[in-house]
């Protein structure tokens, strides 16, 4: 599977596979009025999980949850240990984010200009991720 590569604001570099990039909500570069939506990568120690597109970190997690790519920070069992879970996602699933980092995305400085090609494909035909 295709896979892209990511650079964020704060100089980490990542790549992802298509199907873990979401396109819920893309702003590119080059839109007019962009507002505030961002692409964000969400990081565990073990990597980056996904990439969502949304207008602050906390919605970030929640559409990361919505879109099926929080399998690494859902936590199953939710008795335990509780009292330091979020609740994420419109379903509120219980989530542990003690080992989790989000970035947004920076098109700027290092501009991979075969990624914004293929976002701009997908807003133009719905898709839902990059896995196309």
């Amino acid at each position: 599977m295709k896979k892209f590569g990511l650079y964020t604001t704060r100089g980490s570099s990542t790549s992802l596979p298509a199907d873990r990039i979401m396109c819920n909500d893309i702003v590119l570069p080059t839109d007019r009025y962009p507002g505030k939506t961002k692409l964000w990568v969400v990081f565990t120690s073990h990597g980056p999980v996904g990439a969502v597109w949304a207008d602050n970190m906390e919605d970030a997690l929640g559409q990361l949850v919505d879109s099926d790519l929080a399998g690494a920070i859902i936590v199953e069992d939710p008795a335990i240990n509780d009292d330091h879970l979020e609740h994420l996602g419109n379903n509120g699933i219980p989530c542990d984010l003690s080992d989790v980092v989000v970035e947004p995305v920076d098109f700027g400085n290092q501009r991979n200009f075969e990624l914004l090609l293929k976002l701009a494909e997908a807003r133009g035909a719905g898709h839902d991720n990059l896995n196309f």
